[in-house]
């Protein structure tokens, strides 16, 4: 007998962040994490998260019909010592583990952490993990975190029933990196509030700025490419030297940004900005002339795709995971060739026509293909497979 496809699902949603009023230190995670558990519970699911607990953050809270439960970790405890051997992850598994109760009343859990005990504890919930994307060593101090952050991630793969990343790009990453098993992959795209995130019209209430102004928006981390931001803007500055660039995130790289910015003689061209709401955010998005994405390394890259929605042409790298996320809709450079970004971008604030194509280009990608509502059917699908053995 065919089993009834249901969307009536009581899910544990374990996640790094969730702060759907706050900037984490983990934004790109918080905002996905957030608009999926959103869009899943508009779909009709009941969902519980539990995440660490930041700050002063209540340990119990409701939103909008979301329970969420923060738990200690040592992070929570020792701030950024915390991370240190990837300690946060086990010590937050532990205080889980100290609180069965927690998840008697699901059908389903969920985690974007690596968890290598969980399964002994809910041993007959489908586990789904999500992988935002693979640990990788670029500087010497990675190895005081990456190498454990491999350990867990790979022994806690080996026990979960299904994995999700963001990309296909990022899901060839996961089999080599980790081992998994093809069969257990299955790609979901998040999704963009085009409603939120969206090109600014000429009503006069945001209007693109008319001096040449670029924004990068992530994590200050060497992943990101953020090394190569500066140089990159100086070469720009150089030809056109009205451009400004603002930078919004914040991260390991930041101190040695500002002190690189200083050292080119760029202070008063380049804002450093963080604690950004999403209001602010979609506004700095909206009034850029061109958005920067120098990353080497991404599951998706939401904040491409959220400029993209806001009708703004991006230059990045050429890579597996923009190939497939911005595609034709970006000025794709070869990976490292500082020259040949810093030129496109040139290009485009000289060509606001040319700039303007890139941007509904844009627009039309990310509607048509990201979508919240898409993501959580998907996952509904995926939950649906796991809880009937389909």
């Amino acid at each position: 007998m065919e089993v009834p496809f249901t969307t009536q699902i009581r899910i544990g949603l374990i996640s790094l962040a969730f702060s759907p009023d706050l900037v984490t230190p983990f934004p790109g995670v918080n905002r996905y994490s957030v608009l999926l558990a959103e869009a899943l519970a508009v779909s009709g699911c009941k969902i519980k998260v539990v995440t660490p607990r930041l700050g002063t953050s209540p340990p119990h809270e409701t939103w909008r019909g979301i329970e969420i439960v923060r738990l200690r970790d040592s992070k929570s405890v020792f701030g950024k010592l915390g991370v240190l051997g990837q300690l946060n992850m086990p010590t937050f598994e532990l205080n889980l583990l100290r609180h069965p109760r927690l998840f008697q009343d699901v059908d389903l859990i969920q985690t974007d952490i690596p968890l290598i005990r969980l399964r002994r504890s809910w041993p007959r919930k489908p586990l789904i993990t999500v992988v935002h994307h693979v640990y990788r060593a670029w500087k010497g101090i990675d190895l005081l975190t990456v190498p454990f952050g491999v350990m867990y991630q790979r022994a806690a793969l080996k026990q979960t029933d299904a994995v999700v990343a963001h990309s296909a790009s990022a899901a060839d990453d996961i089999v080599k990196t980790y081992g998994v098993a093809s069969g257990k992959l299955r790609v979901i795209h998040p999704g963009v509030n085009t409603a939120f995130f969206h090109p600014f019209g000429a009503t006069g209430e945001h209007k693109p700025r008319q001096e040449a102004n670029l924004v990068y928006v992530g994590l200050l981390e060497t992943r990101k490419g953020v090394d190569d931001l500066l140089p990159i803007f100086a070469r720009v500055n150089i030809e056109i030297p009205t451009a400004q660039l603002t930078i919004v995130g914040t991260g390991p790289r930041e101190t040695e940004l500002r002190r690189l910015c200083r050292g080119l003689g760029l202070s008063d061209r380049v804002d450093f900005r963080s604690s950004l709401g999403d209001e602010e955010l979609a506004g700095i998005l909206g009034n850029c002339n061109v958005f920067l994405f120098p990353s080497r390394l991404e599951g998706f890259g939401l904040a491409a795709a959220e400029a993209m929605a806001c009708g703004r042409p991006v230059v990045a790298y050429d890579n597996a995971t923009n190939r497939e996320v911005i595609g034709d809709a970006g000025v794709l450079v070869p990976e490292g060739d500082l020259h040949e970004f810093s030129a496109s971008v040139i290009n485009l604030i000289l060509n606001p026509s040319l700039a303007s194509e890139f941007g509904d280009r844009g627009r039309r990608r990310v509607v048509g293909r990201f979508s919240w509502q898409s993501a959580a059917h998907h996952y509904i699908e995926l939950a649906n497979e796991l809880m009937t053995g389909t």
